[in-house]
């Protein structure tokens, strides 16, 4: 709860809206299949500017039936933020990008991008791993559905940690493919107990969380993440 917190406050977002996951694969394979896709939907995403691990959410997409459409950079590298809007429809579900380059650095415009989708009632999913803890972070004013981030970069923490942050007026709407005992509102029962079968899922991002978490890792990363709190996001970046 700590390091969910703490993590919150980097990305100007609520606790609850934070779910404790292992690392950026399993927070974007999280939140991408458990969309609402139809077969026709499509996403759109820019392969190249995306690490090549994060390309691999999207191909398995197909799997629903999921039309993909990727986008190419601009000669000078960076997103081109009018041909991703044009890319869209009304059967667009997702735009997906990085915030940062894993490459050249090259920062995307969040802003314009996060706008363009709350308008047109599509979720925008950003990949925070070169960004998180380095770059000054808000996702509500970007307009930013899901982010999601590694402890292991500009967190300063071990591998094996991840956050995910998914909007909660969203996340209402979304059903995980995987199901635990930490993903479930059962009230004051412990952890141990099962609770009703007609279960209720936590109302914002922790209806992600799978099994236990990596308790030490957290305990690290939360360390790291109060130093980090010492100094304005703006005076890191």
């Amino acid at each position: 709860d700590d390091a969910r917190q703490l993590f919150a406050g980097l990305v100007h977002a609520r606790p609850n809206e934070i779910a404790c996951t292992k690392n950026v694969s399993d927070g974007l394979n999280a939140i991408a299949t458990a969309l609402p896709w139809s077969p026709g939907d499509n996403v759109v995403y820019c392969p190249g500017f995306d690490h090549p691990n994060a390309a691999y959410a999207w191909l398995n997409l197909d799997n629903m039936g999921v039309e993909r459409r990727p986008v190419p950079l601009r000669t000078d590298g960076r997103v081109d933020v009018a041909a991703v809007v044009r890319a869209t429809d009304s059967r667009t579900r997702l735009v997906t990008v990085s915030s940062v380059n894993f490459a050249s650095g090259i920062r995307a415009e969040l802003g314009e991008l996060g706008h363009h989708c709350r308008r047109a009632n599509i979720f925008f999913l950003v990949d925070g791993a070169q960004s998180t803890g380095v770059l000054e972070v808000d996702v509500d004013d970007a307009c930013i559905d899901g982010w999601c981030a590694s402890a292991n970069k500009g967190l300063l923490g071990p591998y094996g940690v991840g956050f995910a942050y998914c909007r909660e007026e969203v996340a209402r709407q979304l059903r995980p493919v995987y199901l635990s005992r930490f993903g479930v509102d059962a009230g004051n029962l412990s952890e141990s107990e099962m609770g009703s079968p007609q279960y209720e899922l936590h109302a914002g991002a922790r209806r992600f969380e799978v099994g236990n978490a990596n308790w030490t890792g957290l305990i690290a990363v939360a360390a790291s993440m109060r130093q980090l709190g010492q100094f304005a996001q703006s005076t890191v970046e």
